[in-house]
């Protein structure tokens, strides 16, 4: 029993790892849990879209698994693709936006589903357990129109890629 320790499966679903803002603040953060916490999180990427930047390429050569989801029929056959993996933890990045994963999240991929940073706001779905925020994006007394348990980070929950902006990618 004393093998190696099991890695926790997380995954981040999106259609923005274009040139869009949720890939120039995401990049950071996956890239900081590839850096720190390969021993404990095994990192999963899916791409909605085929529309790639200079982050998402960064993005997909940066973390362990890179998964294009445009290249399957419907969404029922994205989601299969994504329940394969094993991920545990199932992030969406676009909430109600234009091309969101969203659909894709309905038919249940994984057994925790999250949503953060694009959309901040509910999602008003069942199939979606929390959403993470901040007291400006969740303001207290609106908590309980939420449809998922909200997760509040302490200061500010924009991430942002400091790397880059320092020149050091």
């Amino acid at each position: 029993t004393n093998g190696p320790r099991r890695r926790l499966k997380v995954g981040v679903i999106s259609s923005d790892f274009g040139v869009h803002p949720v890939a120039t603040l995401v990049r950071g953060v996956l890239q900081y849990i590839t850096t720190h916490h390969r021993d404990e999180i095994e990192l999963y990427a899916f791409s909605v879209k085929n529309e790639m930047s200079w982050w998402g390429t960064n993005i997909s050569t940066t973390i362990e698994h890179f998964v294009p989801l445009f290249q399957y029929k419907n969404t029922f056959a994205a989601a299969e693709a994504i329940a394969k993996t094993g991920v545990e933890i199932l992030i969406d990045l676009n909430g109600h936006t234009k091309d969101s994963g969203l659909p894709i999240l309905g038919h249940r991929p994984a057994p925790i589903q999250m949503t953060f940073l694009g959309l901040p706001t509910t999602s008003g779905s069942a199939f979606i357990d929390y959403l993470v925020g901040d007291s400006v994006t969740v303001v207290g007394e609106q908590v309980d129109h939420y449809t998922e348990k909200v997760v509040l980070m302490q200061n500010c929950y924009i991430a942002n890629d400091y790397s880059s902006l320092r020149g050091k990618v």
